[in-house]
């Protein structure tokens, strides 16, 4: 199950690999798994300053071999 605060949305894990792309900007995260085979959009609004990001597996094991994280600029430039 891929979930994002109180959205959800099934899939089952084909392949070892999994390939995970997420955009967060202030408001929103966009998840997009096996190339855009399964996505899901949600919005929040940001509490405090505790900005944290959660990767949770609930059956089985994971292991992230390769990271890459990129700094977008603003589109209101």
């Amino acid at each position: 199950m891929l979930q994002a605060f109180d959205r959800g949305c099934p899939f089952e894990v084909r392949d070892e690999i999994l390939d995970i792309r997420m955009l967060i900007d202030r408001t929103s995260v966009e998840i997009f798994l096996d190339q855009g085979a399964v996505s899901l959009s949600a919005c929040y609004l940001p509490r405090g300053v505790n900005h944290s990001l959660v990767l949770e597996v609930s059956h089985g094991r994971c292991r992230i071999p390769d990271l890459a994280l990129a700094r977008l600029k603003s589109a209101w430039i």
